[in-house]
């Protein structure tokens, strides 16, 4: 089986402060199909993750 890894390819922020994070999973439809669904489901992620501490995150 032939696998394809792209990134998202554009500028992602560096510096102080500044957190940068990815998620990767392997999908079997056509590369895009799924950027929103990919999207909020790490944005829901992240939420969970900082609920417990008391931050309020919106996608």
């Amino acid at each position: 089986m032939w696998l394809r890894f792209l990134s998202g390819g554009g500028l992602v922020s560096q510096g102080p402060g500044i957190v940068n994070l990815s998620l990767a999973y392997p999908v079997r439809v056509p590369m895009g199909a799924l950027s929103e669904a990919v999207y909020v489901h790490l944005c829901e992620i992240l939420a969970d993750a900082l609920r417990p501490l008391g931050v309020l995150t919106h996608w």
